[in-house]
């Protein structure tokens, strides 16, 4: 249990959160980052400094007009002068430089948020992505991605700064009277303790509030995706869900003014206190310069002294209070950077074959973690080289599971997935997917050139055009590239110049992009679902002409693609219930059989 009490709790939060905030920064532009800090603790010494020369020129005027001599003739007087003049060149000369050098920074940080963020998603497990507690916390730590690192980086060096200015200020009034110390700092405890509690109910208001933003973010971009405004006429779901998308905004904007009017309320009580302690050090300082004890300069440096405090020390603890409100919120981002993976990976990994020969489940059990239900039980399905395996099963049946575990998103609670013979475990994860070629039922359109959504099948390499042309042939997708301008030319919209393509010229570029992977292995998960029969089987042909050397993998409802299979394995319940080629199964009159002569009747 933890003992520590919450303040100093969230003061311990707040400086891990600066510190690891700094370092981000400084990580992100360190020339930058260098001039931004030196250039604002400069700036901390014009405050004291313009007072300072201010209160000794206003004593210089005076004691010139008692003896009746000008700026010219008193040479008292150039200091001063020359001091404010200084300070006002300081003043306007950093005001510019550090506005563009902080312009620039804020995009070297977020930039660097930007990356740090994409790569805790692309390294974390398929069981951390898969789960929504993940995008609760990916929906609160990036919201404000945009700017909280660089302004608290902001707040940092502006705390540093101020403390230059604030010891000069207190030095200064402590040699008037130690009242004026106290009476400084009573001038800000109320702004403090109000800012202190409005802080924490912020934080818990974004936190209980994480699922109703992810389903607004998620129904507004629904409803601005260009590929769904089709569905959205066609069912005239405009009004249904721009009302509820209103209601959700409705409702985070009723919590943050009711959040908001209680800090209102606290603040008016707190700056009447403030004003009342001001009031009290004003009269002190007044009433010495009435009787004489301090100058009219001393007075006019003091009263312009004890303001330019109470503002550096409510602005000091501001920046405090302003660390603690970005805390929570940055820590849950780190907490996301620092996410060790789920999976073990071993430190001394096997290595892999030329080519891989085979790859296997044996008597492997999965249950996902919010389940205890299994999705695979007990299935033993080898993959060999230059063989061509279909899976047939229901959808549920556990199909999209199972090619999770070949490719080691997972790690089954029994069995185990091996490759040729070694326990992926004991395989450097991403040497085994560099090996194997995957089109998904669900792959990505990616609205690039061509030539670059090719790539992608080997993105560590360069495009190779002659290896591209091949692919392309072999996926029968030539017309398509020739339409869009070749390789240059560009698939989907987003980018300009760009053409729309229908679902199965998408399916082509997919297969050409699995093509020019030249994987050990392939799995096909309903690689042709969008291609006219016609189309399929010259696909299909020029495919299975290709996996000669290699494992594939089909994963298919079309029984006219399954058929054409060395071996067909039928899952059900998460089972492989029956295995052997089209003829054999038939012959047997099991599952498969039925599945075949229903699917056949369609076509009667």
């Amino acid at each position: 249990m933890n003992t520590k009490p919450a303040e100093q709790r969230r003061l311990h939060r707040a400086a891990r959160a600066a510190l690891r905030t700094l370092g981000l920064a400084r990580q992100a532009s360190p020339t930058t980052f260098a001039v931004v800090a030196a250039g604002t603790f400069v700036a901390a010494f014009v405050s004291p400094l313009v007072i300072l020369a201010t209160g000794r020129l206003i004593d210089g005027v005076a004691l010139a007009q008692r003896e009746e001599l000008s700026l010219f003739s008193d040479a008292r007087l150039w200091g001063p002068l020359a001091l404010l003049t200084l300070a006002a060149f300081a003043q306007r000369a950093l005001d510019r430089l550090l506005d563009r050098q902080w312009e620039i920074f804020a995009d070297a940080v977020h930039l660097e948020i930007k990356v740090k963020t994409l790569q805790a998603v692309a390294n974390a497990d398929a069981a951390v992505i898969e789960d929504p507690k993940f995008f609760d916390t990916l929906v609160r730590s990036t919201s404000d991605a945009t700017w909280r690192p660089h302004a608290l980086t902001l707040t940092c060096i502006h705390m540093f700064s101020s403390t230059t200015t604030l010891l000069a200020l207190f030095s200064a009034l402590a040699l008037l009277h130690p009242l004026l110390m106290v009476l400084a700092i009573l001038s800000v405890l109320p702004t403090l303790v109000v800012r202190a509690g409005i802080n924490e109910k912020i934080f818990l208001t974004f936190w209980k509030a994480t699922a109703r933003e992810r389903e607004h973010n998620y129904l507004y971009h629904l409803t601005a995706h260009p590929p769904f405004h089709a569905e959205q006429k066609a069912f005239g779901l405009s009004s249904t869900l721009i009302a509820r998308v209103r209601a959700l905004s409705t409702s985070r904007l009723s919590d943050k003014r009711r959040l908001y009017s209680e800090a209102n309320r606290k603040d008016v009580v707190g700056a009447g206190v403030a004003a009342l302690v001001l009031l009290v050090a004003y009269a002190f300082l007044i009433e010495r310069g009435a009787m004489g004890t301090l100058s009219v300069g001393q007075v006019a440096a003091s009263l312009a002294a004890f303001a330019s405090l109470t503002g550096h020390l409510a602005a000091m603890l501001g920046a405090l209070l302003t660390v603690d409100q970005h805390a929570p919120f940055l820590l849950e981002l780190y907490s996301l950077f620092d996410k060790a993976p789920a999976l073990p990976v071993t430190t001394t990994p096997a290595l892999l074959n030329d080519r891989i020969d085979t790859l296997a489940l044996e008597g492997v059990r999965f249950c996902y973690p919010s389940s205890s239900a299994p999705v695979l039980d007990g299935v033993n399905l080898r993959l060999k080289r230059g063989e061509k395996v279909a899976l047939v099963g229901e959808n549920g049946a556990g199909k999209s599971t199972l090619v999770k575990l070949l490719l080691r998103f997972f790690d089954p609670q029994e069995g185990r997935v091996v490759v040729d013979g070694v326990d992926v475990k004991e395989v450097d994860p991403v040497a085994l997917r560099a090996r194997v070629g995957v089109l998904f039922q669900e792959y990505e359109r990616f609205q690039l050139p061509v030539g670059e959504g090719l790539r992608f099948g080997r993105a560590t390499e360069p495009l190779d055009e002659a290896r591209a042309q091949r692919a392309i042939q072999s996926a029968k997708a030539e017309g398509v590239v020739d339409d869009l301008g070749g390789l240059s030319g560009v698939a989907g919209r987003v980018l300009e110049g760009g053409h729309d393509l229908s679902g199965g010229q998408w399916q082509r570029l997919a297969l050409a992009r699995l093509v020019y992977r030249d994987a050990d292995v392939w799995i096909l998960d309903e690689p042709t679902a969008n291609l006219d029969p016609a189309a399929e089987a010259a696909v299909f042909e020029e495919l299975f002409a290709l996996a000669k050397e290699r494992a594939v993998l089909v994963i298919s409802h079309r029984f006219a693609t399954v058929r054409a299979c060395d071996r067909i394995c039928v899952l059900e319940g998460g089972r492989l219930i029956e295995e052997g080629n089209h003829d054999e199964l038939l012959a047997r009159g099991g599952r498969y059989a039925a599945l075949f002569r229903l699917q056949q009747q369609g076509y009667i």
